[in-house]
């Protein structure tokens, strides 16, 4: 199934690389406290559910071809054609050892159909959607199998702060991560553009972030001042 107007997801990438059948899209994937590069799990689990069916759609697309001719060695002339198949995947580019490494969605898709079907997988135990902040598209929090968490965003800047002025200027995509760990009263990283890891959560934190999430949009509550 390939995505109409009227099912498509928005989605943000850093990068677009043109191909012959079409557009082939690019993820920029960074960490400071995992190993992206070999442990396709972590990478799965830093995927918001939203982009992987984006990227489903892309790569269950049909297969295009392009023709290609062979120079020959003596004359230089066309000697051969050869019709080579394009199959649409998406990149990610993620940071290893050495360097910037690029992998596949579908190096990653067992896991990601995994984490959609059950919300575990190999470093995960369990994914919660939390409600109230970003409509069809609602950040998720991870807990891994070290008991840290990953809370994810489809987009950040969340997309409804393009369609909506009042939580465009609510949203300060600098300080985000400042008021989250004030509301939860841990330590965050932000870890990537949409990827925040709380490393050492409390027994109480996932009940907080959920709070946070669900009434971020509220206005703030005015201050009442009794005088006798």
């Amino acid at each position: 199934m390939r995505p109409t107007a009227e099912h498509a997801i928005p989605i943000r990438v850093d990068n677009t690389v043109t191909l012959p059948n079409g557009t082939l899209l690019v993820e920029c994937m960074f960490s400071g406290i995992v190993d992206l590069s070999t442990q396709s799990s972590n990478l799965a689990a830093r995927l918001h559910p939203a982009k992987a069916r984006a990227f489903e759609w892309i790569i269950a697309g049909t297969q295009s071809s392009v023709t290609t001719t062979e120079s020959s060695e003596c004359t230089g002339a066309p000697s051969a054609r050869e019709e080579v198949a394009i199959i649409p995947d998406v990149q990610f580019h993620v940071n290893g050892p050495t360097g910037i490494v690029v992998r596949h969605f579908s190096e990653i898709r067992a896991n990601c159909k995994q984490l959609s079907e059950h919300g575990s997988c190999v470093d995960v135990r369990t994914t919660t959607t939390l409600a109230g902040f970003e409509p069809d598209a609602e950040p998720i929090v991870r807990e891994m199998c070290d008991g840290s968490l990953l809370l994810v965003f489809s987009c950040m800047p969340p997309l409804i702060t393009e369609t909506d002025p009042k939580k465009a200027k609510r949203f300060n995509f600098h300080s985000f991560s400042a008021d989250l760990a004030a509301a939860l009263d841990v330590a965050v990283i932000q870890d990537d553009r949409e990827v925040f890891a709380i490393q050492r959560p409390k027994a109480d934190t996932l009940e907080r972030l959920r709070r946070f999430l669900a009434t971020y949009w509220s206005p703030p509550r005015k201050s009442w001042l009794k005088f006798w």
